[in-house]
């Protein structure tokens, strides 16, 4: 508490221009408060001593008489050793997230929450991401192109340096005292940790310096040394007088352009160009920067995704949204952005013998090694276990597996706790964490207590993640070090909540085959020091990466985080359609507050929607489209959606058109107007085509905020697809899974419907009706088209035996199939899929059958083939 004082002394005695003390008066007071500390501390342990000999010294207050600010330290000393034992006892400010300050720590621990519901994985309501103060700075931010070169960040190899890396500047009076000392803080952080010195100006030695000056309305920097404007400015509004914003534009002052404009920067993100604000656009350009480091997401000159957007959508979209929360959050120096500036101005040249750095490290300009926060040592090579209570080192070789649980797995693990566990695989490999089990505390809404997974890069903080799940994938980069990956469990925050089972994390390492994420359908698989993989395709596709459909595949438009679209958005609309959680946007008018849309998804987290705010006019349109080969066959498309609004007037329309290869577009589904305030579903026949493309348009008219939203319905299994149940997104195609011939000369097939392989006994029965019909086929020609199915009961028999089909209205229950053996000797065999949920679906069509046609009933055998082993 004292030398917090004695800090704010100097700081104000130096820089407020108010008071003047002089330089020995000043040393004077921090002598004296360092004294009073030391003598206040030397006392406390003296009492402590006594206290152990005699309880009762305390107790019966003998020790303090007369001295109530010691036996306040005492008190304090006291309280924060139980709260290091104990926890922070915070849990309780999760549970109102609005109420967090934006900027606080918990704000930032709570943007970096996701929740798993089974699968499901969701991020909090009430991010408030768009309003911290760094936010708002970066929505100010202008940078005037440099005569010599336009180019910035990440420091540009024919770029022009400060000479020797010393930056002249001076402070204009007009700062008040406040802004002037954050201003100076920066200077001294920056100072501090690299080798490019701020010195004040002195116009006798210096020609040329840089001049902090505040501004009305924008945050601004030349970038590099730029000796033709003298002064070069630093141009600060009052929003960015905040040692973050002011770092920013001192990074970009000494040559250092915005993270998100990297030459590579593709590989990590996309720009939604039509999202940002007209004229804003070049500060997402690609520059062609000299990337020291990898890209960092953390850095002090990334923007957030929401920077310069138009219309509150995101303008940055990460591939790997797990790292977006990390986008412009900097209030210093990343880690990274110093390893940059070290590069660039070469600050080690001078080192003698500079150690070799392990695990992300790197020389500093004190010529030692500057390590990732959860390491220490001479070479950065252990785990630093100063500010952890469990944890420790593991070490994978050869292949081994390794089992990583929570304290007490599978009983509950203990609140209070700060765990860090430092795993280290084989070189060259990548190293694996499968969740296999998971339930950690939370709200449904934001995590109580969390896993950490520091898989990208290790000095970056980790994504957090709670809930419960049994399946979870996390792969280290290529980026960082990837046989390395830091994982920590904290119920320290809120260890006010209670504790859950825990978790069980399976650690293996595996090859460099899965970096590109190949599988397009399904899940990567590399053997050790390989780069070769093996997909395990999704049922429907097939292919060496599963990006091959049958008319058995399932496809999908889901808005859910991680989950996959079909749909992708036009380029030729004027505005797109956006994701959004929990109720719709409010909105005023009259001076009443008013909510157009639905409270929420019709089921999941995430749905699809447009609305009229922003600068629409009657003709503008959102479109989405499908780019995907659909084998021909007759489909379903199955959604819901939302159509709201004040006035029903100003709703506009919604429309779902298709085309065929000879591009005739034909529309399927139209809706103007005011739907109502519930979610409605639709479900639409699509046709066999060739070539075909779903397109699905919105078109608003004008005036006030109307809303139109997606979200698909949820199918279940074949037995029960004559009512469907609602679902995710938007939406999904799916075949509707059954054939039947249509001309047989001498039909001998039966109808088997796949789910689940037989076991031994029963395939051996079904390998001989097989070769049977194999025998049949050299003599038999078979036409498949899809038909409308109808129980076998519903149909009638008939004399003509040309024709054996078996269509059922919905799929058969068990107790409704014979066995194999009871077979008839003309059957067909006729291969369905067991579709998963989905969203917005496309399922092949049943056509109407014919009276020629027989019935024969079937029995359904104990364990059923897949498509892939039928005929």
């Amino acid at each position: 508490m004292y030398i917090s004082y004695a800090i704010f002394l100097v700081h104000f005695a130096v820089f407020s221009g108010a008071i003047h003390i002089k330089k020995e008066e000043v040393a004077e007071t921090i002598n004296e408060l360092d004294n009073i500390y030391g003598r206040q501390l030397r006392e406390i342990s003296q009492h402590r001593q006594l206290q152990d000999k005699d309880e009762s010294y305390i107790s019966n207050d003998n020790a303090f008489q007369g001295n109530p600010q010691l036996t306040e330290n005492l008190r304090t000393l006291d309280q924060e050793q139980n709260t290091e034992e104990k926890g922070l006892d915070e849990g309780y400010k999760f549970d109102k997230p609005t109420d967090l300050d934006p900027d606080s720590d918990l704000a930032f621990l709570f943007n970096g929450m996701s929740i798993d519901d089974h699968g499901q994985v969701y991020q909090p309501i009430g991010r408030n991401i768009k309003n911290t103060t760094r936010a708002i700075a970066d929505n100010l931010d202008y940078h005037p192109d440099s005569p010599s070169d336009p180019s910035k960040r990440n420091f540009i190899r024919t770029f022009s340096f400060w000479p020797n890396g010393i930056v002249p500047y001076d402070i204009n009076s007009t700062f008040n005292d406040k802004q002037r000392i954050r201003i100076i803080d920066a200077i001294a952080e920056f100072n501090e940790k690299t080798c490019v010195k701020w010195i004040p100006y002195d116009n006798s030695i210096h020609f040329h310096y840089v001049e902090f000056v505040p501004d009305d309305e924008i945050c601004y920097s030349s970038v590099g040394f730029v000796s033709s404007s003298t002064p070069q400015k630093i141009g600060l509004k009052n929003n960015c007088v905040y040692k973050g914003s002011i770092m920013h534009e001192m990074l970009h002052a000494i040559g250092s352009w915005h993270e998100q404009a990297r030459r590579d920067r593709n590989n990590y993100m996309t720009m939604d160009m039509n999202n940002v604000i007209k004229g804003k656009r070049g500060n997402f350009y690609i520059r062609q920067t000299s990337d020291i480091s990898p890209f960092d997401p953390a850095s002090d000159v990334m923007y957030g995704v929401y920077s310069f957007s138009k219309n509150g959508d995101k303008t940055e979209i990460f591939h790997d949204w797990r790292q977006e929360f990390l986008a412009g959050t900097g209030k210093t120096l990343s880690f990274y952005d110093i390893a940059d500036v070290t590069a660039a101005y070469k600050c080690t040249d001078s080192c003698v013998s500079p150690p070799t750095c392990q695990h992300g490290g790197f020389v500093d300009q004190t010529c030692t090694c500057a390590c990732p926060p959860d390491l220490t040592g001479t070479f950065c090579q252990q785990l630093d276990q100063s500010s952890s209570n469990c944890g420790g080192t593991i070490n994978i070789a050869d292949g081994e597996t390794y089992f990583l649980t929570s304290p007490n797995y599978p009983s509950n693990y203990d609140t209070g706790l700060k765990c860090v566990w430092f795993i280290q695989g084989d070189p060259g490999n990548h190293i694996r964490a499968t969740v296999t089990d998971m339930d950690i505390s939370h709200n449904k809404n934001t995590c109580y207590h969390w896993i950490e997974m520091v898989y990208y890069l290790l000095a970056n903080k980790g994504p957090e993640r709670c809930g419960t799940t049994d399946h979870e994938v996390w792969d280290t980069s290529s980026d960082g070090e990837m046989n390395t990956m830091i994982i920590k469990f904290n119920s320290f925050v809120a260890s006010d909540k209670a504790a859950s089972r825990g978790f069980n994390i399976t650690l293996e390492s595996i090859g460099t085959g899965c970096e590109n994420n190949p599988c397009v359908h399904g899940s990567c698989y590399s053997p050790m020091n390989s780069g070769n993989y093996t997909c395990t395709c999704n049922q429907g596709f097939f292919g060496t990466n599963c990006d091959l459909p049958s008319v058995y595949s399932i496809f999908e438009c889901t808005a859910e985080i991680d989950h996959y679209c079909m749909f992708v958005q036009s380029t030729n609309d004027k505005f797109n359609w956006s994701k959004r959680s929990g109720r719709s946007m409010r909105y005023y008018t009259s001076g009443l507050s008013r909510v157009t849309g639905p409270g929420g998804a019709k089921e999941g987290f995430v749905y699809l929607y447009t609305t009229r705010l922003g600068n629409r006019k009657t003709g503008d349109n959102a479109v989405m489209s499908t780019e995907i080969s659909f084998p021909k066959v007759e489909r379903c498309l199955s959604f819901w959606y939302h159509m709201s609004s004040y006035y029903p007037s100003s709703m506009g329309t919604l429309q779902i058109k298709m085309t065929d290869s000879t591009g005739e577009e034909t529309l399927l589904f139209t809706r103007s107007g005011n739907q109502g305030q519930a979610w409605l579903q639709e479900k639409i026949d699509i046709p066999a085509v060739d070539n075909l493309k779903q397109v699905l348009c919105q078109h608003p008219l004008k005036l006030h905020q109307p809303q139109q939203l997606l979200r698909p319905q949820q199918l279940l299994r074949p037995q029960h697809l004559s009512q469907p149940q609602q679902l995710r997104l938007q939406r999904q195609l799916r075949p509707q899974q059954l054939l039947r011939p249509q001309q047989l000369i001498q039909p001998q097939h039966q109808l088997l419907r796949p789910q689940q392989l037989h076991r031994p006994q029963q395939l051996l029965r079904l390998q001989q009706l097989l070769r049977q019909q194999r025998l049949l086929s050299a003599t038999t020609t078979t036409t498949f088209r899809h038909t409308t199915n109808y129980r076998p009961q519903q149909l009638a028999n008939t004399n003509n035996t040309d024709y054996t089909t078996l269509r059922p209205q919905q799929p058969l229950r068990p107790q409704q199939l014979l066995r194999p053996q009871q077979l008839l000797h003309n059957q067909l065999l006729r291969p369905t899929t067991t579709p998963t949920t989905a969203t917005l679906l496309l399922r092949p069509q049943r056509p109407q059958p014919t009276p020629t046609q027989q019935l024969l009933r079937l029995q359904r055998p104990q364990q059923l083939l897949r498509p892939q082993q039928l005929l």
